[in-house]
């Protein structure tokens, strides 16, 4: 599909932000929809349109006569635990989704791409090194997996209403430029620069790392191939795990940090975190072809000098 009109929900955060510089990078129209006002990701272009929408009860008015071809909801509630309470999950998950489809109705998009998470899945129960497939089971026991799981089945069952193609990139561990300063290797960073102090896990959980241009890249092809996606789900994964430990140690290298600094095993593992979650990427590849191409060396380091050269940090 080209030039076409895309509605990005969530367009301010660290995904979404990603993704609007990508589609207007290619000539498509977009419009953002934020919670509040923002700086776009390429000023001045003449493509880019901003609706402002601070609550689900307001996407109605924000996205009257919009006329989205494709919408990408890329907004997503909880993603630092603090604010993991039941009600700003049940808000930004259940609520959003059914007002944002409740605003769609009378100019109903021919796509809808949902911005899935690997927290939808069940802990995995196979053998150590086992990937995680898109016929994993879903979540039910963590608040916040069963919430992101539930907003999943929710918008498949109004897009199948609406007449509307549906799929969800089910993202793993997204990183890179722009993460919020709260957020793991930013922290991590600053603190060292700093010369205090890091006080972590043990490190030994092995996550699947996907650099945040290649994830966006897997979205945009689910989201404009002019063909209708075989799946509703598609895992953006590496299918590579790799220790937490290892990616905190990269990061202090390449910020020049001590990593003396750096207390592993000085806070306690989380109850409700598994050890290993990787993901099996290959529906997604037999689709379109996709892979990561970026190095985990490569992406931290350009996270790293993000980091400490700009300090600009998003949501």
């Amino acid at each position: 599909m080209s030039d076409q009109r895309i509605l990005v929900t969530g367009a301010s955060g660290f995904i979404g932000r990603a993704l609007v510089a990508n589609l207007l990078g290619a000539g498509h129209s977009v419009i953002a929809l934020n919670r509040s006002p923002s700086v776009p990701p390429l000023p001045g272009s003449a493509r880019y349109e901003e609706r402002i929408a601070a609550k689900p009860e307001d996407l109605a008015a924000a996205l009257a006569g919009i006329g989205a071809d494709i919408v990408i909801h890329a907004a997503a509630p909880g993603t630092r635990p603090a604010d993991r309470t039941w009600q700003v999950l049940s808000e930004g998950c259940i609520s959003y989704v059914h007002h944002l489809f409740d605003a769609l109705a009378a100019q109903a998009p021919k796509r809808f791409v949902m911005l899935g998470s690997w927290s939808e899945y069940a802990p995995p129960t196979g053998p150590t090194g086992s990937l995680i497939n898109e016929a994993h089971p879903l979540e039910s026991g963590n608040m916040y997996g069963a919430h992101k799981a539930a907003a999943y089945l929710i918008a498949h069952a109004r897009a199948s209403q609406m007449g509307t193609e549906f799929v969800s990139a089910r993202l793993f561990n997204i990183y890179g430029p722009g993460e919020h300063e709260a957020r793991l290797i930013p922290y991590c960073v600053r603190q060292l620069a700093a010369g205090k102090p890091v006080e972590l896990t043990s490190g030994e959980q092995k996550r699947d790392f996907v650099f945040v241009e290649d994830a966006v890249e897997a979205i945009v092809q689910l989201a404009l191939r002019s063909a209708a996606p075989e799946h509703p789900v598609y895992n953006v994964c590496s299918g590579i795990g790799v220790p937490v430990k290892a990616l905190v140690l990269a990061a202090a290298e390449a910020a020049g940090g001590d990593a003396g600094l750096l207390r592993f095993g000085a806070l306690p593992q989380r109850s409700d975190e598994p050890m290993e979650i990787t993901g099996d990427p290959q529906r997604l590849k037999d689709l379109t072809g996709w892979s990561p191409k970026t190095p985990i060396s490569a992406g931290i380091q350009r996270l790293v000098s993000h980091t400490l050269g700009t300090g600009i940090q998003h949501d």
